[in-house]
């Protein structure tokens, strides 16, 4: 579909449909909605995927593949279960699609809210939310987001920005079950990936998690059976990973590397968080302003063990490509292999 086609039409590459709503509206189990270059949506709007897969036939809502990447606006609602999104840009801000109020003067909304299950959102890029969260998740079980980038989400405004410094993060997870892996999370109001209030059984693993406002990764409330590792967290206004409130049990940090968070690097709050073989190290990025890519000699390369959570890093490059996968977002390629892009 795009902003060339006809509604009425059949839906097909030759004769696409218009709206995104339009497209949504006719999805089936199986189907694949593919996004033609350009603008999909408008600000002030809900698109809402209430139609969604069954198990082995999900809807797949993607970029047309060999072509630049969509752009949709407005706010994502995901409320079926069994759907794929990726190769998408969810631009911010949504607009006013909330009631105006003295919290929220704007009406902005989160910029992709979840809460159907078995829903992944992956290589795509999130950025521009000005409410609480590029991506909030609540009641989504077997949740998967893979392979992103999470960018400057929550609005710095100095007239709001007191509301929004300790509640507007890269993915705000209040409630399920999934995996956050192989992401760059970058320069968030307040933290990377909140964990609050009661997800469990959720991993948060092989993410580059730098410059948000607060904390990188925070474990709180009734968040259980969780897990941070092989993560590195650099440069957070705040800490790489910390506990607050934390009632939950079976939580876990472990293998990540932190590097100059301004208020420490993980902080112990003597609470339900287990830590074990966490590093503080330079990861020796390529440029730690604009290129995290892992720079020759990084002591981040080759850290993981075992088999990565996902087969290839956030800009397309195999893992892993030594005797391990590296810690983070990016792969080193090795001598024989093309280097991976700065894709966030």
């Amino acid at each position: 579909m795009g902003p060339a086609g006809v509604d009425a039409g059949p839906g097909t590459r030759d004769r696409p449909w218009r709206t995104l709503r339009s497209g949504l509206a006719r999805l089936r189990p199986g189907d694949r909605l593919l996004l033609l270059p350009g603008t999909h949506g408008a600000r002030g709007t809900v698109a809402e995927v209430g139609k969604g897969g069954r198990a082995g036939a999900p809807i797949v809502i993607a970029g047309a593949p060999g072509t630049p990447r969509p752009r949709v606006i407005g706010h994502v609602r995901v409320t079926a279960d069994h759907v794929r999104l990726s190769g998408i840009l969810f631009e911010g801000p949504t607009g006013a699609v909330k009631p105006r109020t003295p919290d929220n003067p704007k009406g902005e909304q989160v910029q992709i809210a979840v809460e159907g299950d078995d829903v992944s959102i992956a290589r795509s890029t999130i950025r521009g939310s000005r409410w609480h969260a590029g991506i909030f998740l609540s009641g989504a079980e077997d949740a998967r987001v893979l392979s992103n980038c999470i960018l400057d989400n929550g609005d710095r405004d100095p007239r709001f920005l007191p509301l929004q410094a300790n509640m507007s993060h890269g993915i705000y997870w209040d409630s399920g079950s999934g995996i956050v892996a192989g992401n760059v999370i970058a320069g968030n109001v307040a933290r990377g990936v909140q964990l609050y209030r009661f997800p469990h059984d959720v991993a948060v693993v092989q993410n580059t998690i730098v410059g948000n406002g607060r904390a990188g990764i925070q474990f709180a409330q009734g968040t259980e059976s969780s897990v941070a590792g092989w993560n590195i967290l650099a440069y957070n206004g705040q800490t790489g990973v910390r506990s607050d409130s934390l009632s939950g049990a079976g939580n876990r940090s472990t293998g990540n590397m932190a590097w100059a968070n301004a208020r420490g690097d993980f902080e112990d709050m003597g609470d339900r968080l287990e830590s074990s073989a966490n590093t503080v190290e330079d990861p020796q990025f390529v440029d730690p302003k604009q290129d995290l890519r892992l720079a020759d000699g990084s002591p981040a390369i080759d850290r993981v063990p075992g088999r990565p959570p996902t087969p290839v890093d956030v800009a397309g490059t195999p893992r892993p490509q030594g005797a391990g996968s590296d810690l983070g977002a990016y792969e080193r390629a090795g001598e024989a292999a093309s280097p991976s892009t700065p894709v966030c």
